[in-house]
């Protein structure tokens, strides 16, 4: 295995681990009506943490809602870096399928960050993702 690969992953490794500890001391404390908020701004800090990791430089072509504002983003991501690299930008929260839950280490960071999870194949859990994706915007951010 090339040496500069091995060097990377340790790094993404350790930097995952420091996040996971972050998360621990602050969003573990938060109060409940504040849990949203924290796990986006807890989410921003480490995915910019990631950005330089992975060599990425970023380059916005119009523009975003205003921070605190809320607002949809809609976007088919093309890769695994487009999740970090968007949400490095603002405070969001992600809405994915419901088996991304499961997965193995990302899972736990999209359980962690506040993902909204969607059974795509029950329709009647449609309301309720709607609500939380409301108080998602409510709590000025970015879905």
């Amino acid at each position: 295995m090339n040496l500069r690969v091995l060097w990377r992953a340790l790094r993404i490794g350790l930097s995952l681990a420091g996040s996971a500890c972050d998360h621990l001391a602050t969003c573990a404390f938060a109060k409940k009506e504040r849990q949203a908020r924290v796990r986006a701004l807890w989410l921003q800090r480490t995915a910019g943490r990631l950005l330089p990791l992975f060599n990425l430089r970023v380059e916005i072509r119009g523009s975003l809602p205003a921070p605190g504002q809320g607002g949809l983003l809609v976007s088919n991501h093309l890769g695994y870096l487009d999740i970090p690299l968007l949400a490095a930008l603002r405070p969001c929260v992600f809405v994915a399928k419901k088996e991304v839950a499961a997965w193995p280490v990302f899972g736990w960071f999209a359980r962690q960050s506040g993902t909204l999870f969607v059974d795509r194949t029950r329709r009647t859990q449609v309301g309720q993702t709607l609500g939380e994706i409301e108080a998602a915007l409510r709590d000025g951010l970015l879905v």
